[in-house]
């Protein structure tokens, strides 16, 4: 089984989510929430370098930092650590809504898989 395809089931249940979820409606932005869910608490250059695993692709900076700030405004996530060193974690006042939309799957093949 290639790489690619390991990852297939990720990529598919984070398309789902995000055609039922407006405030998940990118599936990279369901796969960043994903990937801190998993994680607990992952900095920007690991959740990119994660990310670029699973959709086995490069990850436009701007386009991460984009859905990041998007899902802080929103409060899905929060932001510690430095201005060039952050660290991510899942909002523990949004972790249930996260795990009911996001679906708990998609964290648990990312941990399965040791990204």
């Amino acid at each position: 089984m290639s790489i690619q395809q390991d990852f297939q089931e990720i990529k598919q249940l984070a398309e789902s989510v995000s055609k039922k979820n407006e405030a998940f409606s990118n599936p990279l932005r369901v796969l960043v929430v994903s990937v801190i869910l998993a994680k607990k608490e992952i900095g920007w250059s690991q959740l990119k370098e994660t990310l670029e695993k699973i959709i086995s692709i490069g990850v436009n900076p701007n386009t991460l930092s984009f859905h990041l700030a998007k899902l802080v405004e929103m409060k899905y996530i929060e932001k510690k650590g430095t201005k060039e060193q952050p660290i991510y974690k899942v909002s523990e006042a949004k972790r249930g809504e996260i795990i009911a939309c996001v679906a708990s799957e998609i964290a648990e093949e990312i941990q399965k898989k040791a990204l």
